[in-house]
């Protein structure tokens, strides 16, 4: 089985930075390199924090996000969230 687990994502609202830097830019990095070299995993894992702030925009983004991910995905939150 191949499993792949991200964590503390700490998503922020679409354009914000989070301390200088850009959760969904890293997380866009993630996601290509999953899609391109491991689509064929049974499963990604993404625990929290997912977001940063826990605000509905973040977790919006967020969604958006990971709906560019190809294999099958599960959440579980973090003290963030």
């Amino acid at each position: 089985m191949k499993l792949i687990h991200l964590t503390d994502t700490h998503f922020v609202p679409s354009g914000k930075a989070l301390y200088g830097g850009d959760p969904k830019a890293s997380l866009d990095a993630a996601i290509s390199d999953i899609n391109e070299h491991h689509s064929d995993a049974e499963l990604v894992v993404v625990t929290g924090d997912l977001t940063h702030w826990g605000e509905p925009e973040a977790f919006d983004s967020l969604a958006s996000t990971l709906g560019e991910l190809r294999p099958p995905l599960h959440l579980l939150i973090g003290n963030h969230d």
